[in-house]
């Protein structure tokens, strides 16, 4: 760790990631044109990202592959809808897929990202966490209990939203272990309290909390 701290003062600045790209590091310069006050602050955000960019920046990279690749595999798949991207940032991905293929989206993950990430560069196996929902905001985990078994946790709101776009989707037949009618919100309406509760962040605040899960059946 000390020798990659001293790394960028060592090379104008620059650093090496593991996959052996160069990369500039801007607080550098700015150290070099410094005040005496200032530089020691700048030193040790240089430092820090000397220590941590090689493994970051190679490993934002490799998950970008893991991130395209899965867009490749659903067109070369021939889905109707192939996955589409909405957030990518260095360490999660945000796409729309279709309901249809909700039962199979974790084993596509696992083979497409996963798999495909393990054999690439350092040979990383890179393990992520899946949430589902019908909207960024309803976003749930969602687990795989077996292959025709989906498994998810959140509020009404959520969940009601999710289980019209299941039960809904005529490419599927799927049965569930909870009645719709039996998803009920615990709204949260007063609008200050609503405020503090959701730190600023949430139109709607729903208390309630369910887990849920559906069946692939015939």
């Amino acid at each position: 760790m000390a020798s990659q701290q001293q790394y960028p003062f060592n090379h104008e600045g620059y650093i090496k990631t593991m996959l052996n790209d160069k990369l500039k590091i801007k607080e550098y310069d700015l150290w070099l044109k410094a005040t005496p006050r200032e530089k020691n602050n700048l030193k040790a955000r240089c430092e820090r990202l000397g220590v941590n960019l090689p493994i970051q920046g190679g490993t934002a990279s490799i998950m970008a592959s893991g991130f395209f690749n899965n867009i490749r595999e659903s067109i070369r798949e021939g889905w109707k809808q192939p996955l589409q991207p909405i957030i990518v940032v260095h360490d999660s991905n945000t796409n729309y897929v279709p309901t249809s293929k909700i039962f199979e989206i974790r084993k596509f993950y696992d083979t497409y990202y996963t798999g495909y990430c393990a054999g690439y560069g350092p040979k990383i196996k890179l393990l992520f966490d899946l949430l589902a929902g019908d909207a960024y905001e309803c976003a749930m985990p969602m687990k795989m209990i077996d292959e025709n078994t989906i498994e998810f946790e959140g509020s009404a709101y959520a969940m009601t939203r999710m289980y019209d776009k299941i039960m809904n989707c005529k490419d599927l037949k799927v049965e569930c272990d909870t009645k719709r009618e039996d998803l009920v919100p615990n709204w949260i309406t007063h609008p200050i309290l609503r405020f503090i509760r959701e730190k600023g962040t949430q139109v709607r605040r729903d208390e309630s909390k369910y887990v849920v899960r559906f069946k692939k059946i015939g």
